[in-house]
């Protein structure tokens, strides 16, 4: 019985010994591998700030933490950097039991249970562990890339979104000011052919115009709602009370002079080389590497140690100790051929990579260019739309004179009202590629707050303080000391010397008509002067 013991604790101590053996080898395995030194994402060479519009940093905010399509594609990353763990895991012994039972009563002997604990661990794989765990780690980096292209993708869609609904509501309200100056042109032409000063055709073009303008400003409205809902499928959500407010304010969003900033051809190649896409291809392009490191290893032969504790064997081994080399050259020839499939497979992504990085240089190039080209168009529309609105008044009063058609008083309102929408258009365009070219520059990840949920990010920026404050304090300043001080000083003394008279009550329509007549009476004299002047 001593002796059983004794052979017993000699058994166990040699487990235990082997048993510590393995772990350091282990342990000496994984600290040799760079299991935890994958290269840090960045996703951005201009460490600049995020937008500078409230209402775009609250959307973007809900757009990356609740889009369908961002958080399907944030599992997916969080999926293969478990993947990526369990690749690891493979350099671990691997423990297992078994537990069997002869079933012969006639022969006693074999009648009984036998248990093995087994312990196996791999000790020279030709390489196959690390190119697997380095492929597992370029996959789980790639799956991370492809959250940061889908939010970025996600956030180009919502940039360009916000635009057209601000230059759907531009547009709406200078309809809306158009169908008020053809009201009050309808309302002084009815006067006019009442009193016999105008033929009945004008008051015919005049309820045709204004049926027409009515109608763009229902459309204009209808644009409106489809980029709302358009908003709300990016947000996976219904608008709140303070988000409809903000979109529905007219103040211009702010430019910051992020746009004017000059580019160099090697700062948006480096800005290229670190967008998401890009780098998605190029660790596609690490995965295929791998996998054919992993094909060449299988030429070499697999050495592993296997322990095994027995108990209830009728042989009397109660422990064993296998040192196992195995090898399989079947494979070879199917081998190569899918290692030369890989290779051209990764020339292919490689060239993928060079075409898409040759692509965003390009998109870079063409925002810088046209933020340029709108800046000039937003100058020279400002001065067209102050002579329109200039236009319309000496139009208005050489109609009264009878030296200009009505039509052309219509036709001078309309042009009025293009004016305005191309100006609010051009300024909108600046904002929405300066917000794409920051976007591009310093990535989705600046625009979600570190340690929010991703269901329900409760940090967002509160709408109530930061948009009625913000953006109304910084473009009412910049928009309303550019355009409201050139507007107001020329059209407003105009306005109200000229067209006053039109929109007096019809108790004072005497007096118009005395002052009418008198205009009409000083235009012929000086017609007839001049007309003296040039027989003589």
């Amino acid at each position: 019985m001593k002796k059983k013991q004794l052979t017993y604790s000699i058994g166990a101590c040699r487990c235990c010994a082997a048993l510590l053996w393995l772990l350091a080898l282990t342990c000496h395995a994984q600290t040799s591998t760079p299991r935890d030194q994958t290269p840090a994402v960045t996703s951005s060479v201009h460490p600049t700030q995020p937008a500078d519009d409230p209402l775009l940093i609250h959307l973007a905010h809900w757009a990356i933490h609740n889009n369908p399509s961002v958080l399907s594609s944030r599992s997916d990353s969080e999926s293969s950097q478990r993947s990526r763990d369990a690749a690891w895991q493979q350099f671990l012994p691997t423990p297992s039991i078994s537990m069997d039972k002869a079933d012969q009563p006639s022969r006693t002997a074999l009648n009984q249970k036998t248990t093995i604990v087994r312990l196996q661990q791999p000790l020279w794989q030709g390489g196959r562990l690390s190119a697997a765990a380095d492929q597992a780690d370029a996959a789980a980096r790639s799956s991370h890339f492809s959250w940061l292209a889908q939010a970025q993708f996600t956030l180009e869609q919502l940039i360009q979104t916000v635009t057209r609904h601000r230059q759907s509501r531009h547009r709406a309200d200078s309809l809306a000011n158009s169908v008020s100056t053809h009201e009050r042109l309808l309302a002084q032409v009815r006067r006019r052919v009442a009193e016999g000063l105008s033929p009945p055709s004008d008051l015919t073009v005049a309820e045709s115009r204004l049926l027409n303008v009515r109608a763009e400003l229902e459309t204009a409205r209808s644009d409106i709602r489809q980029q709302e809902l358009q908003l709300q499928r990016l947000l996976a959500r219904r608008l709140e009370p303070a988000e409809e407010a903000a979109l529905r304010q007219l103040a211009m969003p702010p430019v910051t002079t992020l746009s004017m900033i000059e580019r160099s051809e090697d700062a948006m190649a480096q800005t290229a080389s670190q967008q998401p896409r890009v780098l998605k291809l190029e660790t596609d392009r690490e995965q295929i590497g791998h996998r054919i490191r992993i094909l060449k290893a299988n030429r070499l032969p697999q050495l592993s140690l296997r322990l095994d504790r027995i108990q209830g064997d009728v042989t009397g081994v109660d422990h064993t100790a296998v040192l196992s080399l195995n090898t399989s050259w079947g494979a070879g020839l199917s081998n190569e051929r899918e290692i030369e499939a890989l290779e051209l497979r990764g020339q292919a992504i490689e060239l993928d990579r060079l075409a898409e990085w040759q692509e965003v240089q390009r998109r870079l190039a063409s925002l810088q260019q046209d933020i340029q080209m709108q800046s000039q168009r937003h100058i020279h529309l400002l001065t067209a739309q102050n002579r329109a609105e200039a236009f319309l008044l000496s139009t208005e009063r050489l109609y009264l004179t009878g030296r200009k058609a009505w039509l052309e008083v219509l036709n001078a309102a309309r042009e009025v009202t293009a004016s305005q929408t191309a100006a609010s258009d051009a300024l909108l365009q600046i904002w929405s590629n300066t917000e794409l070219l920051r976007l591009i520059e310093t990535g989705p990840l600046a625009y979600a707050a570190p340690g929010t949920s991703t269901d329900k990010p409760n940090d967002a920026p509160d709408l109530t303080a930061n948009v009625t404050g913000n953006v109304t304090g910084n473009v009412t300043g910049n928009v309303t000391a550019n355009v409201t001080a050139n507007v107001t000083a020329d059209v407003t003394a105009n306005v109200t010397a000229d067209v006053t008279a039109n929109n007096t009550p019809d108790t004072n329509a005497d007096t118009n008509r005395d002052n009418l007549q008198t205009d009409i009476t000083l235009e012929n004299n000086s017609h007839t002067a001049e007309a003296r002047h040039a027989e003589q």
